[in-house]
């Protein structure tokens, strides 16, 4: 397409020169000759725009060869405002480049012709050009059906033009005022142009020009497809999906069906495709009137049988998405689900006649679709009473593992929050720090503290003010940790020993909800038995609490209807607290209880408090008789001896071979009081030939009776472990 400019009216001084030069009549009564560009004037109905580039170019010719073609004028009487005796009906591009050429004459046909006959000449002559605009060929095709009564087939046929074309080029004389300026512009092509006339009102026109004519990422503008596609989806309505019948005249009498109204889209004139695809309305407005007529009748009629019907913006409560999923408890009667064994079904069908069909829900996303519902904990209990219990359903299997998901929340909770006690005991318990200047490996630190438990810190040291968010100062941008960095800067040195060891041990605050509650929170418990805290204490504390309020809760429940099997929460073995775990009044201290949970624990422990190492050993042998070994190997280590059924310091003498009790060359003389099966810790054989000494236990298993030997001393432990 060319770039076409709007163009006034030529100015050409009248002189004196003979008007006609050469004159020559023909046989029809028109003359020829040449005729002086000063008593010419264009015609106020030809064409205003021009492509200047292409018409410098006939200047340049014309300066050179003259005009090859003679234009065609007719004598007119001269006005006040028009005082040229000759009006152009065709030629007006030569009769400009001429006067750009700075010719005086130019060669013409002069006629007598009627104005109604000019106008015809004009229009067709434009539209026989090569290079005519499309908007200028809609206008002619309309002036000439306006003014000369022509018919879309009779200018087809005058043209050598399809129908197809002639109405898609009359569909152009729709578009509003601001777009034609735009088409004029090459904003869109004529394609989209058609688009874009084809729909109803300005403002829509507007609003699609804007979305077309927006440019993609790489400054392309839409494609004609896109375009197409995007018009159809936004600013037209698929009849294949009318809640209501498009066959219906007197749903909104005014507007007729749709099946012969002419804003269907396949009974426009040029329409020439698939009939299936031409099924679109093109004038939402009028389609949602008759959405809104049908929603009226059907509610009338369901509620006439006492069916209560929920609509807008009550049924975008309970249809939250297009999926088919239900909100607010409902549950529809009608969609498939699987049961075990039974394959798939519906509510409908297990139920037969005991369905519930007094609430339907006009679906947000599918007006012509009306959706059968009933109370998921009703459904159920119409199951069980026609079907049995036996059967599951998807609603019963969802509220299990809501069930179980809430058990597992609660458990994650507590476990939470006992972390974060037991942290703040610890800290509550450390002593003082050396007064070293670690402000700046505290701010590091902090900077990667876990999200999960970065507001808990920034509770703790009293960060949490809008002062601490990040913010705009200066026109630049601080956040949050820079403004928490720079408080730490000036924090009082014992506060910054305070975080740095408040940040080795806040990982050990994240508690995992759904895969298990993470690893054992190991340097938080160590920090709590280095510092005497009791963390089984705070333990129990938070389970008595929690049952307190489990107590209260299911006491104020008590006159309320029980609920369904389905919605009850499943047999899930709870969560045992480590507080219940031993009768209470033999329960050891919790620090040493601690120290039984794996061999590292287990040798740290030992390490760090070798003196209690009579205290451990009983409860290793009782609670966690796989570590007797290690126990055996960690005492040693610490240089401690194991004699006489005790460990004893070590001396600064050492004590003769007959002190230490060698573990027993015969099976016989070192088990004879232990049960015939046992579990037993024999020392490997000596690596030199007569040698006694030991070079550690061999670990060998036989159930259910067990004997554990430290040293060579044999003792009996309870039934039930590895």
């Amino acid at each position: 397409m060319t770039t076409l400019t709007f163009l006034p009216a030529p100015v050409v001084s009248l002189s004196d020169a003979p008007i006609i030069v050469d004159e020559l009549v023909l046989a029809d009564g028109s003359s020829f000759g040449k005729f002086s560009l000063g008593h010419i004037r264009i015609s106020a109905t030809n064409r205003k725009r021009f492509n200047l580039e292409a018409l410098q170019q006939l200047a340049d010719s014309i300066r050179d060869k003259g005009v090859a073609q003679p234009i065609l004028i007719r004598p007119v009487e001269p006005t006040d405002d028009a005082m040229q005796r000759y009006e152009i009906v065709a030629g007006e591009r030569r009769f400009r480049a001429s006067i750009m050429a700075g010719a005086s004459y130019i060669p013409a046909i002069c006629k007598q012709l009627s104005d109604h006959d000019a106008i015809e000449l004009q229009i067709l002559e434009n539209l026989q050009r090569e290079d005519p605009h499309p908007l200028e060929e809609a206008e002619g095709y309309e002036r000439l059906m306006l003014t000369h009564s022509y018919t879309p087939d009779q200018l087809a046929e005058r043209l050598k033009k399809s129908r197809s074309y002639i109405y898609g080029r009359l569909k152009l004389c729709a578009l509003a005022k601001p777009l034609r300026e735009q088409f004029y512009e090459e904003k869109f092509n004529a394609a989209v142009a058609e688009l874009i006339a084809r729909l109803p009102t300005p403002e829509m026109q507007k609003a699609a020009a804007a979305d077309l004519t927006k440019p993609d990422w790489s400054g392309e503008t839409m494609s004609f497809r896109r375009a197409k596609e995007l018009l159809r989806s936004n600013y037209t309505v698929d009849l294949k999906g009318a809640a209501f019948s498009i066959k219906d005249a007197n749903l909104v009498e005014r507007a007729g069906p749709c099946t012969t109204c002419p804003k269907r889209a396949g009974n426009q004139p040029d329409y020439e495709g698939d009939p299936k695809a031409g099924n679109v309305c093109t004038l939402p407005s009028c389609y949602r009137e008759k959405e809104a007529a049908h929603a009226a009748k059907t509610r009338q009629a369901a509620e006439a049988k006492g069916v209560t019907v929920v609509s807008g913006e009550d049924a975008k409560k309970i249809v939250a998405n297009s999926y088919g999923s239900l909100r607010k408890g409902y549950a529809d009667v009608d969609a498939s689900f699987y049961v075990k064994g039974g394959g798939s079904t519906t509510y409908r069908k297990l139920l037969g006649k005991r369905t519930p069909t007094d609430t339907v829900v006009e679906s947000p996303f599918d007006k012509k679709k009306l959706i059968t519902v009933a109370k998921v904990e009703v459904l159920e209990e119409l199951v069980r009473e026609v079907a049995g219990a036996e059967i599951e359903t998807e609603a019963s299997r969802a509220a299990k593992d809501r069930a179980r998901e809430k058990q597992q929340e609660k458990d994650a909770a507590l476990e939470r929050q006992y972390r974060r006690d037991l942290f703040v005991a610890v800290r509550d318990a450390s002593p003082a720090s050396p007064a070293i200047d670690y402000r700046e490996v505290a701010a590091l630190l902090y900077g990667n503290c876990p999200n999960t438990d970065v507001d808990f810190i920034r509770k703790l040291y009293g960060w949490a003010g809008k002062e601490y968010e990040g913010n705009h100062t200066g026109g630049k941008w601080r956040s949050t940790t820079a403004i928490i960095s720079e408080q730490i800067h000036v924090m009082p040195i014992d506060q910054v020993h305070q975080l740095i060891h408040d940040m080795l041990l806040v990982r050990d605050l994240t508690v995992n909800t759904y895969t298990g509650q993470g690893e054992t929170p190991t340097r938080l418990l160590d920090a709590a038995a280095a510092r005497g805290v009791d963390s089984r204490a705070i333990r129990k504390r938070l389970v008595d609490e929690q049952k307190a309020k489990e107590a209260a809760k299911a006491k104020k429940a008590q006159p309320k209807k029980v609920k369904p099997a389905q919605a009850e929460i499943p047999d899930v073995e709870p969560v045992q607290p480590v507080a219940e775990t031993t009768p209470a009044p033999t329960e050891p201290p919790e620090p040493l209880m601690l120290a039984l949970a794996d061999a590292d624990t287990l040798h740290a422990f030992i390490a760090a408090n070798r003196d209690r190492l009579n205290d451990l050993t009983p409860l290793v042998i009782k609670n966690a008789p796989h570590l007797v070994k290690s126990l055996d190997v960690f005492g040693h280590e610490t240089g401690y001896i194991w004699r006489e059924n005790e460990w004893h310091a070590p001396e600064p003498t050492t004590l003769p071979a007959a002190d230490v009790r060698p573990f027993p060359t015969s099976t016989r003389e070192g088990q004879a009081e232990v049960a015939r099966k046992t579990l037993s810790l024999k020392h490997r054989k000596p690596d030199v030939a007569g040698s006694t000494e030991t070079t550690g236990p061999i670990v060998r298993t036989k159930k259910p009776a067990r004997t554990v030997v430290i040293g060579a001393v044999a003792h009996t432990a309870p039934e039930g472990g590895e």
